[in-house]
């Protein structure tokens, strides 16, 4: 009985934390504005990624072209999931560098520089989908 109480003591503790934390970081407007940005972003990746997967219905489709050689990368149609996993790993990355470093006198710097990578890194995602829509449209 004591093991089982001292787990639920743990775990509330861990939710009081995790609360706080979010509290903390909502609370910087730039956050807000970062993470709607992001959320757009990503939500448009996942789409696109879907519609491409559905528009080329076949087995494989070329993933990677290169000017000198042409298509050289052929890959499963599930494999277009992988970017916008990519740019979701990015943003969660970032964010846990900023709760580790929300308590340092240059937070809101080091958040601007985080979160805007985050977002190029996202945003170059959705080019590279693009293309890949019109590697295999043709």
């Amino acid at each position: 009985m004591l093991i089982r109480e001292k787990i639920i003591y743990y775990l509330q503790n861990i939710k009081e934390n995790c609360f706080n934390i979010a509290s903390e970081i909502f609370f910087f407007i730039f956050f807000r504005i970062y993470l709607a940005i992001f959320l757009v972003l990503n939500s448009a990746l996942w789409i696109f990624s879907i519609l491409i997967k559905n528009y080329i219905n076949e087995p494989r489709m070329a993933l990677h072209y290169n000017v000198d050689i042409g298509i050289d990368y052929f890959g499963g149609t599930n494999n277009i999931f992988i970017l916008p996993f990519l740019g979701l790993l990015f943003f969660v990355i970032n964010l846990i560098i900023f709760i580790l470093v929300r308590n340092n006198q240059d937070r809101r710097l080091i958040g601007h520089i985080l979160f805007v990578v985050a977002l190029i890194c996202n945003f170059t995602l959705l080019i590279g989908l693009g293309s890949i829509y019109l590697i295999n449209s043709r």
